[in-house]
């Protein structure tokens, strides 16, 4: 949503991998096989398979964090750091507030809330659609106009393999693991912009 294309989309390169670099991966040697997807998926090549060990290595100094790795290991070889999610969320809603005092301007604000997939666009693959679609929202708030598209897809029921979500009341945290608050909450104390709203519809 908004937030994240303020936190994420409007930085540098460097601060995008200030945001992800808690998330960089740990490779359990004794799981591994060296089998090599992970290697053929990282889209930084900062992983490598040790022809003397014949076990994936992540070159930290080219690792963005995306995770994207951890995804297609067929061995559950590939470990995110504890509690990577949840300082990413943070992370990411505080640096919201670079691109809006940078620009120090009127911002107007567009969740496309179409084809809804699990994963983010900086992975190299998609994924079908998780649930119905929601529509278009429009605000000069990204607080506020994220906090409405999350609760308006809380309304949704997920389809199939991500069905489970439907036990959790936000229901990407039953995809994730993680509360999608976490992030609207932090940018919200950074003063991006309020959580409260008010839905007028066209």
């Amino acid at each position: 949503g908004a937030i994240k294309h303020l936190g994420m989309g409007c930085l540098t390169k460097k601060g995008k991998r200030q945001v992800h670099e808690v998330c960089r991966p740990l490779v359990d040697a004794e799981l591994c096989t060296g089998c090599g997807e992970c290697v053929e998926e990282c889209p930084w090549d900062a992983i490598t398979v040790n022809p003397e060990t014949n076990v994936a290595e992540v070159k930290y100094e080219r690792c963005a964090g995306a995770l994207s790795c951890m995804g297609v290991c067929p061995n559950g070889a590939i470990i995110e750091p504890e509690g990577c999610r949840e300082k990413m969320q943070v992370r990411l809603g505080e640096s919201s507030i670079g691109p809006i005092r940078a620009i120090d301007e009127d911002i107007f604000y567009i969740n496309w809330t179409y084809q809804i997939t699990a994963g983010c666009d900086c992975f190299k693959f998609s994924d079908i659609p998780m649930t119905k679609d929601v529509g278009m929202l429009f605000s000069s708030d990204p607080v506020a106009i994220d906090l409405a598209t999350l609760e308006l897809i809380n309304q949704h029921l997920f389809y199939d393999e991500f069905g489970e979500a439907n036990l959790y009341a936000e229901r990407f945290e039953g995809v994730w693991g993680t509360s999608p608050n976490i992030h609207i909450e932090s940018a919200s104390k950074m003063g991006a912009g309020s959580n409260r709203y008010k839905i007028n519809e066209l």
